[in-house]
């Protein structure tokens, strides 16, 4: 089927698990009649990978995400809590080392109910990262916005990616001197 999306399923903790319970019936219903297929790098039985970009999983992504190309994903609904940078890590990881332009990463920011200001915290994390091709309209929040981004990568529309430039923002390691060249040229 031509129309049918490849899902996977990527977030920052076990802890994130309870805001992703409401949005099972809607994958399983889809998965039920063939809309989509979600796609893991173990096996059929598993269904979410937990991978901490703050803790000792960072890695778990360079074995996870080629793998989950591999398997022909063409979505990623990546979520996370407090500092969420799971989801921008993902997006650079597809662009800037795989060169991907085919998988779109939709962005989750998991509430903190005891303390606001880390739900902020994530949906800055995921919103304002310059460069990042994260789909995050502000509805991707908590348990409805797992919700919202699997209808989203479901049937929704996904914009196209464009590789980023990397000769714009150059990174490495610089001399004194390079730097005062870049600074003159800037000013």
């Amino acid at each position: 089927m031509d129309d049918l999306r490849k899902i996977a399923i990527i977030v920052g903790s076990t802890s994130d698990f309870v805001q992703c319970e409401t949005a099972v019936p809607i994958l399983r219903a889809a998965e039920n009649i063939g809309k989509i297929e979600i796609i893991t790098p173990v096996s059929s039985e598993t269904k979410i990978i937990v991978a901490s970009i703050h803790r000792h999983n960072y890695y778990l992504l360079h074995d996870v995400v080629p793998n989950l190309i591999d398997q022909g994903v063409t979505t990623i609904i990546c979520g996370a809590g407090w500092a969420a940078h799971l989801p921008g890590m993902v997006d650079s990881y597809l662009r800037y080392d795989l060169k991907n332009d085919t998988v779109s990463v939709i962005g989750v920011a998991f509430d903190d109910v005891h303390n606001p200001m880390h739900t902020i915290a994530a949906m800055l994390s995921i919103s304002d990262v310059p460069g990042t091709q994260v789909i995050f309209d502000g509805r991707h929040i908590g348990s409805n916005g797992m919700c919202h981004a699997c209808n989203i990568a479901i049937s929704g529309h996904l914009p196209p990616i464009t590789l980023p430039d990397h000769t714009k923002k150059p990174s490495g390691i610089f001399t004194w001197e390079a730097m005062s060249k870049i600074i003159s040229v800037k000013k």
